[in-house]
């Protein structure tokens, strides 16, 4: 195998527009993909809970068609879906109820809700919002020190 040797400037040149083409060059997307953006996401909602039904009104545009629109708890589990295949829509979720709901505790169970939505290219984004209970009074905070664990031993 035959090596060809470079001058030292001739190597330079030729680094330095190796570099140049790199540094320069736009990212493409993949093949069968040609649009890599995540949908735009709007989410309004009354943040404090005044009781059921729970009104969620969602707006999506991106610049290819929008595969669906769902809002689950952060554990998966899901409240409501649509798939309405167009490039911007604006929707109303009505929730009747919610999982694990307590008039006991927070609204939520985990840590809130997520509002999902995907273009046909499988671009993803989402939000999480949190519906708080007015009438939930938290426990107060242990103020005398005990952490509850042993002193001095394993």
């Amino acid at each position: 195998m035959a090596c060809v040797k470079l001058s030292p400037m001739r190597f330079l040149y030729s680094s330095i527009a190796l570099m140049l083409m790199v540094s320069c060059a736009k990212v493409a997307p993949p093949p069968g993909k040609p649009e890599m953006d995540p949908p735009v996401l709007r989410v309004s909602y009354d943040s404090l809970f005044s009781g059921f039904p729970v009104t969620i009104s969602v707006s999506v545009a991106d610049e290819s068609p929008i595969r669906f629109v769902r809002v689950t708890s952060t554990d998966g589990r899901k409240y409501a879906e649509s798939r309405p295949m167009v490039r911007e829509t604006s929707l109303v979720f009505v929730l009747d109820t919610l999982f694990d709901y307590s008039p006991y505790d927070s609204v939520w169970s985990g840590s809130g809700l997520k509002v999902e939505a995907a273009d046909v290219y499988d671009n993803l984004t989402s939000r999480r919002i949190f519906i708080r209970n007015p009438h939930y009074n938290p426990p107060a905070p242990d103020t005398t020190g005990n952490t509850g664990k042993r002193k001095g031993g394993k």
